[in-house]
């Protein structure tokens, strides 16, 4: 489910993950973030790597297309009924890989840009999924100390499907959360630099834009 500002707070409030500087299971404002607020100019400095933060915000989209198979605003899951209907789940178990791979792919490319608000978004993401890993264990789906995403096929076809389904779903769900807070972010990043103007009064999007691979 693609994820718009009018859903953002209701999203938040499920998985309990944070936003606006406070988290919905602490009263008090989380430490990660009082750092970040207090060093915020930080990383809008010329270290900034247009490529790696358009690679990042692909990573995210990437994710959310995958996860949006899972995390269904309808009851009923297209891809869980014709498993059901067909008595066959080879065709999820692709689509659980699939995304164990998209996931991982923006996990390493947070990794790689962990600073400022990517270096929370990267944290929330590696520990997404500690509330489900003993559910998720039982399917054959396993997650290393890094938090990358494994999958044992021929132990996720032997799966319940409805237990299947409800956990994909919740943790789709909070993952969907983080990415389009990556990608907005991404975008935001992107934009406010190329819009700044250096002390010669030249537009920061002058001078990079002939490296710019992506436009």
């Amino acid at each position: 489910m693609r994820i718009s500002d009018n859903v953002t707070n209701e999203m938040a409030a499920k998985t309990g993950l944070p936003i606006n500087q406070k988290s919905f299971n602490k009263e008090s404002t989380n430490d990660l973030l009082d750092a970040l607020d207090n060093k915020k100019d930080d990383w809008w400095d010329s270290s900034y790597d247009a490529k790696k933060t358009k690679e990042m915000k692909k990573a995210a989209d990437n994710m959310m297309d995958i996860a949006d198979v899972f995390d269904t605003e309808d009851n009923v899951n297209e891809l869980f009924e014709s498993a059901r209907k067909e008595n066959d789940v080879t065709t999820v178990a692709d689509k659980v890989e699939t995304f164990s791979t998209k996931f991982n792919e923006l996990l390493d490319r947070l990794n790689e840009n962990n600073e400022g608000l990517f270096s929370l978004y990267y944290s929330e993401l590696k520990n997404i999924s500690n509330d489900q890993k003993n559910e998720f264990l039982k399917m054959g789906i396993t997650f290393d100390k890094d938090g990358h995403m494994s999958v044992k096929k021929d132990t996720l076809k032997d799966a319940d499907l409805d237990e299947l389904q409800s956990s994909m779903a919740l943790f789709t769900h909070k993952a969907n959360y983080i990415a389009s807070r990556v990608s907005d972010n991404a975008f935001a990043t992107e934009e406010s630099i190329s819009n700044r103007y250096d002390a010669y009064g030249n537009l920061f999007s002058q001078g990079t834009s002939s490296f710019d691979y992506f436009r």
